[in-house]
């Protein structure tokens, strides 16, 4: 195969089948700035945020993680920079064993396809820890990470604040990992270096209803739909 795993994509190693690093338009509820040496922003439609959030409620005792994808946002629009970009959508990949390396890379093969026929770009990952308050990146985030970068060097990772899920301060629960140097690290409002601005303050209300609606029960992620391939792991009725 072709594309997003193999010739773009720096070499990873594999130990006992689990992936190690090597050596060498909806409507948008968040807005993140990030403060580099050109400032950036990233849009997160709502039901995008909406999916992670659901993804990881859907199995709470469980990691999960999956895959954002996005557009640039037109340079031409006042106030951008040629590094803006929105996420339109979330794709939730697994619920068990994340770093089995055969499997996630058919599902990054999956999502890489649909990507290209819709034109549009794997922006970033997310991912969600089975502890509670670990909202640190961890290794396989880092490493996917990195893949994604090859393909869009200014890609994001989110790691899910499972503390903050219940959304009971209205903030969002993510932490935020944008790629400086040669490392990840965690943007934070006190950094001055991001700043989240809910532009539908209405959105974690929206996560919240959906959470006591238990819709969550009804997201797909790709392993449940090599389980029973008839669900379709796009999700595009979840919120009809």
């Amino acid at each position: 195969m072709h594309g997003f795993c193999s010739d773009v994509v720096p070499t990873l190693e594999r130990t006992s089948n689990i992936w190690t690093r090597s050596p060498f338009e909806e409507r948008f509820t968040f807005q993140v700035r990030l403060h580099s040496s050109t400032m950036r922003t990233v849009q997160l439609a709502r039901d995008a945020y909406a999916k992670i959030i659901l993804h990881a409620a859907r199995f709470p005792s469980s990691g999960v993680n999956g895959i954002l994808l996005g557009t640039p946002i037109d340079a031409s629009t006042a106030g951008s920079s040629k590094r803006d970009f929105k996420v339109t959508d979330a794709i939730p990949l697994f619920h068990s064993q994340l770093n089995l390396a055969p499997m996630l890379e058919f599902a990054l093969h999956a999502v890489y396809a649909y990507a290209q026929k819709h034109q549009l770009s794997i922006v970033g990952y997310y991912q969600a820890s089975e502890t509670i308050g670990s909202g640190s990146i961890t290794g396989l985030a880092q490493v996917v990470g990195d893949r994604i970068r090859a393909l869009f060097p200014d890609a994001v990772v989110f790691m899910v604040d499972n503390r903050s899920i219940d959304h009971q301060e209205g903030n969002l629960a993510l932490n935020p990992f944008i790629h400086t140097g040669s490392a990840w690290r965690q943007e934070a409002e006190s950094s001055n270096e991001l700043r989240l601005s809910p532009i539908d303050p209405e959105t974690p209300k929206f996560v919240v209803d959906h959470i006591k609606r238990k819709t969550f029960r009804d997201i797909v992620d790709f392993q449940t739909h090599l389980e029973d391939v008839s669900l379709d792991w796009l999700n595009p009725k979840l919120f009809s």
